[in-house]
């Protein structure tokens, strides 16, 4: 008779059929065995319960009293930038509380061209420039603009986080920093997730002041081509999700002129976390970074390096109106001025007239090498043709007063001077930094 299989043995094969082929499944995939496709896990850390650390949370809150300072921290938000204000609100209040604006740059630019221009115009008067978790790159020309801002002793802050996709080395390679895209994580010692990492390896350095203990929460590291300086680094249990080495790995480094901050991790920034062990602290000692700037001024970023209430004196042979033509376009553009009749050396000052008051301002000219007479002459050029032109020269003292000198041949051309001033098209002009000497219509 032949062998039947009844709905009970049907019952007992199937669940045995299918542990066989989970069985093999586990094998296959998972037994180290050297097949084509097989997995290989990663070396285990050998831990034991008393090796790790149960962390107890602490909340700080810094206040500090911020040291005032007037300028200006613009905010790319022109290149797909990965962030939210209610995100860095803890951050940006801090740089306002010193006096400094905070301005938000470029939402509307949707072309590199736009793109190009607003950075160039924006960078002229800003002191301090935040690059946090872009996402479309930096071409070479931008980063042209940026390199010159740093050359003038500007300030720049890049924050990038591996766990927010970003583009951040389009500009931050250049400047001399490398964003591993890794995320670095601590299995003996961290806040409730491998990844929330306590750093406590400060180098001594204004940024650290006062920090015991802060906490980033997706940090990745930092690599320096140019001699980046390590600011706060990881201890020796904290590892690299990609990078194979026990060396300590650094979440924050400054260039080595301490003009540009990089830092891996964004979300430290965020409320709550903001005010998690010491994370307040470190915020406020890189708002007093961003805001402590002493910004030089070439004559083509005019008229950004005016800061304070400025004085306006027409020469003797100048038109009528020609200084409160001056006063009005200061004021347009936000900057105090008043006509005066002499000299307050301790004011910023505008002097305008034609050639023929150069003697009353040869005291300015002449060290920086410029003069007037048959022809004009600069260190930069061969001897120009007076007819149809203007000059304008910015003397920097060393107090930090601020002189632009601007001359011209006749009552037109120094119109058409101070069109060219209005306009800001002062490039095709420029001879050097400080000088400028303009063929006008």
């Amino acid at each position: 008779m032949p062998l039947r299989w009844n709905n009970g043995y049907l019952f007992l094969l199937l669940p045995l059929s299918a542990g066989v082929v989970l069985l093999v499944a586990y094998l296959f995939f998972y037994d180290g065995l050297d097949f084509a496709g097989s997995y290989d896990s990663p070396g285990a850390i050998d831990l034991s319960f008393d090796d790790l650390v149960l962390p107890t949370l602490t909340v700080k809150s810094f206040t500090g009293t911020p040291e005032q300072r007037d300028g200006l921290l613009v905010i790319d938000r022109m290149h797909g930038n990965n962030f939210s204000d209610d995100e860095m609100v803890a951050f940006f209040s801090r740089v306002e509380s010193h006096g400094f604006e905070t301005r938000p740059i470029g939402a509307d630019a949707f072309s590199a061209a736009d793109r190009l221009l607003t950075l160039e115009a924006e960078l002229k008067g800003a002191d301090a420039l935040a690059i946090i978790l872009p996402t479309i790159p930096y071409d070479d020309r931008e980063v042209g603009l940026i390199q010159d801002f740093i050359d003038k002793d500007g300030v720049v802050i890049l924050i990038g986080d591996p766990a927010r996709g970003s583009v951040m080395n389009s500009v931050s390679e250049p400047l001399g920093f490398i964003f591993q895209e890794g995320f670095l994580y601590n299995l003996i010692e961290h806040e409730l997730n491998y990844r929330n990492i306590f750093l406590r390896d400060f180098r001594t350095d204004p940024l650290t002041e006062g920090l015991e203990e802060i906490t980033f929460y997706t940090a990745g590291s930092i690599e320096s081509g140019k001699s980046g300086v390590p600011i706060v680094t990881g201890d020796s249990n904290t590892y690299s999700s990609l990078i194979d080495r026990t060396a300590p790995f650094a979440s924050v480094m400054k260039s080595e002129d301490g003009q540009v901050l990089a830092i891996s991790d964004s979300s430290f920034f965020f409320p709550p976390r903001n005010n998690i062990t010491d994370n307040s602290r470190f915020i406020a000692n890189i708002a007093d970074f961003l805001t402590d700037v002493d910004r030089s001024f070439s004559l083509g970023d005019a008229p950004h390096f005016f800061r304070e209430r400025v004085d306006v004196i027409a020469g003797d042979f100048a038109p009528p109106t020609a200084a409160s033509q001056m006063k009005a376009l200061l004021d347009e553009q936000d900057i105090p001025a008043d006509v005066k009749q002499v000299e307050d050396l301790l004011s910023d000052t505008v002097f305008i007239g034609l050639y023929q008051d150069f003697p009353d301002v040869a005291q300015f000219l002449l060290p920086a090498g410029v003069s007037v007479g048959a022809t004009i002459e600069t260190p930069f050029t061969t001897p120009l043709p007076i007819p149809g032109t203007g000059l304008m020269l910015l003397h920097t003292g060393s107090d930090g007063r601020q002189v632009l000198v601007m001359l011209a041949d006749s009552e037109f051309s120094l119109s058409q001077l101070l069109f060219r001033f209005e306009i800001g098209q002062l490039d095709s002009g420029l001879v050097s930094d400080q000088v400028g000497v303009f063929q006008l219509p």
